[in-house]
């Protein structure tokens, strides 16, 4: 975890050609900060509670081999939701909240105890200051895509929400499946 001789995060845009006007999506670049680390490891500890819903699709690929064989019935329509600005939507205290919720499941791939693992988690996830032009900024809400936890909490975040929601249905639709 030891971070030696470590650089500030910096942002850069990745083109949005899907879009009109191509605008730029944010990514702040954390590698050799002095998050970094502690960041991956984080990550990996919670990745391995993740993807165990039904609703889970790994990547394009999963998807594929999902949807090849299936047949929409007459009276439905597939419907493909996106998630504005996911990331900067995600409330820190959200995320940390589900973390002590699934507790129980995340303590058995870690010896880090609850309460430190939960500091560590709020200190990433809340390091969003990063340097542009020679200048210094920080994201003021949601977490920062471009460390390595950002994406392991926007999946923590979503499943939560759907299994929530899935629950509260009066229906059930006829498949379900979640990408991020």
């Amino acid at each position: 975890m030891i971070c030696h001789n470590g650089h500030s995060p910096y942002i850069y845009g990745l083109p949005k050609l899907h879009k009109t006007n191509i605008p730029l999506r944010p990514i702040v670049s954390t590698i050799d900060s002095p998050t970094y680390n502690l960041s991956k490891l984080l990550s990996n500890v919670l990745s391995n509670i993740l993807g165990k819903t039904d609703y889970h699709i790994k990547d394009s690929w999963d998807f594929h081999n999902f949807i090849k064989d299936k047949h929409i019935p007459n009276g439905h329509i597939l419907t493909s939701f996106d998630v504005v600005s996911l990331y900067t939507n995600i409330p820190i205290e959200l995320a940390v909240n589900i973390i002590k919720e699934k507790w129980n499941s995340i303590k058995k791939f870690t010896t880090i105890p609850e309460k430190e693992f939960i500091e560590a988690t709020k200190l990433c996830l809340s390091s969003t200051y990063f340097k542009f032009n020679e200048e210094f900024f920080s994201q003021i809400y949601g977490v920062a895509m471009g460390s390595p936890i950002s994406a392991t909490i926007a999946n923590l975040v979503m499943e939560h929400l759907e299994t929530k929601v899935m629950q509260t249905l009066d229906y059930k639709p006829v498949f379900f499946k979640r990408f991020v």
